[in-house]
């Protein structure tokens, strides 16, 4: 018989997991390898603001499918923590590092799948470092922000982004409590929308009690003498005190392994 063909996947989540279930059910016989940088391999990302929020009161809930369910019901070999570094087109492998002990280890492939997904956009501000100033991306950012919440029962945030991240958060975060002021650059809500659309969705934000500041942007953070944030500088020249920052607003892709081996990109 012919050789089982070897399948690498980069990327885990809904495109990642997708494509290798997938290929599972095209080709029982493959071995296919599905490398996930991160701890966790399939998540539910639209549940996470709600997790925070404890609309969703079970963390357990959020993962969709763990590595052992995976192995289990589809033969896939999982590896988390684990990141591809560069792609080999002529040798047809790809070089990965392991985050429990830095060490480097070549795989070959015959069938190389790319879902690297993105990452969030984080501007280049003064006292952006700052350990308070957050993105929502994945299951640890999630304990992360829901750990500063859990540990200030009436505290004072910053969501920087109205989009569908930003609003989310904006809304958990009142859930439990907080006040929170939205900084947007456009002079809307949703930009994506019309302005006659977002106008009823900015009202009942104010009419819940976030502050809203648009049509500026954030100009720098101010970090106190702990290194923390603890207040923004918007473009008006307006300063809020907070202590949470969260910034949504918006994502590029992680398209470095594909441009690093001369793939073409869109």
């Amino acid at each position: 018989m012919d050789r089982a063909t070897k399948i690498v996947i980069v990327g885990g989540v809904a495109g990642g997991a997708s494509a290798a279930t997938r290929a599972r059910r095209m080709d029982e016989r493959a071995e296919i390898i599905l490398i996930e940088k991160d701890a966790h391999v399939s998540f539910a990302n639209c549940g996470l603001p709600y997790y925070i929020g404890e609309e969703i009161t079970r963390r357990e809930a959020l993962l969709v499918a763990t590595p052992e369910f995976l192995r289990r019901r589809f033969r896939l070999d999982v590896r988390t923590d684990e990141e591809v570094l560069a792609i080999d087109r002529q040798q047809k492998t790809v070089r990965i590092r392991r985050s429990a002990d830095g060490q480097e280890y070549e795989q070959a492939y015959d069938k190389l799948i790319l879902t690297p997904g993105a990452s969030p956009l984080v501007p280049p501000l003064s006292g952006v470092e700052a350990t308070n100033v957050m993105t929502l991306r994945n299951v640890a950012d999630t304990d992360r922000i829901k750990a500063v919440v859990d540990g200030r029962p009436q505290g004072r945030a910053t969501v920087v982004g109205a989009g569908f991240i930003g609003l989310e958060m904006v809304e958990q975060l009142v859930h439990r409590g907080w006040e929170v002021t939205l900084v947007e650059l456009q002079p809307q809500v949703l930009p994506l929308l019309d302005a006659e659309m977002a106008f009823p969705i900015a009202k009942e934000l104010t009419d819940r009690g976030v502050q809203l500041r648009l049509g500026g942007g954030l100009q720098a953070i101010k970090q106190d003498a702990d290194g923390l944030a603890s207040a923004v500088e918007l473009a008006s020249g307006e300063s809020i005190p907070t202590d949470l920052v969260i910034i949504g607003i918006g994502v590029r892709p992680n398209t470095q392994l594909a441009v690093q081996a001369g793939l073409e990109i869109g």
